[in-house]
């Protein structure tokens, strides 16, 4: 939610939004709030060093599941504001933008999360696909370096829940490579795309980028362990399989703190800070 002390700074822009938006079957005040979570979403990757130039990209599909937000291709992720992002019609089509002009979009992007939002899968309403450096490295090996081990409680987080792509073919510009990835996705929250990078699929923004965030951390913990016994994975401390099960579901069922209210009180936390130290990132 956008706290009262920033509704004064954006009311121009959310008057005007809301009324480009009248006759949208999505509604309005829920599109601003995604809007803020998604900007906010972005700069985050931008402070924690998950960008890579004017490349990648973050999505939310609207409640319709008809339209989902996204970056313009070109602008930087520090520079992200919540009014800046496009809406994308599943046609390709962008609210507001002749579409008698070449679309304002990276290609690669739009097939890549058209066809992740289009399947309609309740767990894809947030895509996030980054090439960020240490879960990128280990989609660049082959056999068991090239997967996650359970070496670490952040590992364990996403027992079961990695969906391994190992059939690099090229840029996603095209619809059917962009299904091939949703496909490949499975019912998983985390792909990792060999040779290319990562997908994380969410219910949420706050869940997206927590796991986003979190594997990050699971894996560069691996590689700086590899590097330590230079490279060899036996030499790693795997946690046995019943105790990697039991504290999976400690983690996603916790009776105070389940994973997906963790999420949300890590996100809120990050979006406080963004509020006092970036607020034209709400504008």
């Amino acid at each position: 939610m956008i706290r009262p002390l920033m509704r004064g700074r954006v009311s121009c822009v959310r008057n005007h939004l809301e009324r480009a938006l009248s006759t949208s079957s999505c509604q309005s005040e829920i599109e601003w709030n995604l809007r803020v979570d998604l900007a906010v979403s972005y700069r985050l990757c931008w402070m924690f060093g998950y960008t890579e130039g004017v490349c990648n990209h973050l999505s939310v599909a609207l409640p319709c599941n008809t339209k989902f937000l996204m970056i313009r291709y070109g602008q930087l992720w520090s520079d992200v504001k919540a009014s800046d992002l496009l809406l994308i019609n599943m046609d390709g089509t962008v609210d507001g933008w002749d579409s008698d002009k070449e679309p304002p979009y990276e290609f690669s992007a739009y097939h890549i999360h058209r066809n992740c939002h289009v399947r309609g899968k309740k767990v894809a309403t947030a895509c996030f696909h980054t090439h960020q450096p240490y879960s990128t490295a280990i989609t660049c090996l082959t056999g068991q370096a090239s997967r996650l081990q359970m070496v670490h409680q952040n590992s364990v987080r996403f027992h079961n829940q990695i969906s391994y792509w190992d059939a690099y073919e090229g840029l996603g510009d095209v619809h059917e490579e962009g299904d091939r990835i949703a496909m490949a996705m499975n019912d998983k929250r985390v792909l990792l795309a060999r040779n290319h990078g990562i997908v994380v699929w969410g219910p949420n923004i706050a869940e997206a980028w927590d796991d986003l965030y979190y594997f990050e951390q699971a894996v560069k913990l691996q590689c700086l362990a590899l590097s330590a016994v230079e490279g060899d994975v036996s030499k790693l401390a795997i946690i046995p399989e019943d105790m990697v099960e039991f504290t999976f579901q400690q983690n996603e069922n916790n009776p105070i703190r389940p994973r997906s209210r963790f999420a949300q009180q890590h996100f809120q936390g990050l979006k406080e800070h963004m509020q006092k130290t970036q607020p034209d990132c709400f504008s």
